[in-house]
C-alpha cells in the first residue's frame, strides 16, 4: 500500500469511528456533515434509510458503546470513491459493514452504508468479506470503464 493509500485508509477509519460516537450521532449538524446529500443506508434490519430519516433516528438514539471494528479494509474504486468494509462486533452480535465514501472539494462523505447481521455462532466471515472484495473489484472496473467513456 502506498503512503497516500495508507493516509486515506487512516482518514476513512477515523470518519467511520466518528459516525459510531454517540455524541456525534446525536448531533444532527455534526452527523450531517459526514453524510453525502444523497446518502442511503440498507440497515441490518432490512430497512432502507434516507439521509433525513437516519439523521432523525440518530438524534433519538440511546447511548451505547461503539462496536469493536475488525478486519477494516479500504478499496479505492476511483480517485474520488472508496469502498470500506469491516466487521462491527458487540457483545450481543456481529455485523458485516460496507460503506461507500466519496470525496470532493469539501472532503470525504458517506454516500452509502450497509449493515448485515452475521448469523449467531458463525465466526468465519472470510468468505463474506471475500465476496465484498469481488464486488468492489467489479465496481472499480465499471467505474474505470465509465471514466474512460467520459474522456472520449
Amino acid at each position: 500500500m502506498t503512503a497516500q493509500a495508507d493516509a486515506l485508509a487512516t482518514m476513512l477509519f477515523e470518519l467511520e469511528q466518528q459516525l459510531m460516537q454517540p455524541e456525534i450521532r446525536r448531533d444532527r449538524e455534526r452527523a450531517s456533515a459526514l453524510l453525502h446529500e444523497e446518502f442511503r443506508e440498507f440497515g441490518s434490519s432490512g430497512r432502507e434509510w434516507s439521509r433525513e430519516a437516519i439523521l432523525d433516528l440518530l438524534e433519538q438514539e440511546a447511548n451505547q458503546l461503539p462496536p469493536e471494528v475488525l478486519d477494516f479494509a479500504v478499496r479505492l474504486l476511483s480517485p474520488i470513491a472508496a469502498l470500506v468494509t469491516y466487521r462491527a462486533a458487540r457483545a450481543s452480535s456481529t455485523s458485516l459493514r460496507s460503506s461507500l465514501w466519496v470525496g470532493d472539494d469539501s472532503g470525504w462523505r458517506l454516500l452509502f452504508h450497509q449493515g448485515t447481521r452475521v448469523a449467531s455462532g458463525y465466526h468465519d466471515c472470510g468468505r463474506l468479506v471475500e465476496a465484498l472484495d469481488i464486488a468492489a473489484d467489479a465496481a472499480g472496473q465499471y467505474l474505470d470503464s465509465d471514466a474512460e467513456r467520459d474522456e472520449r
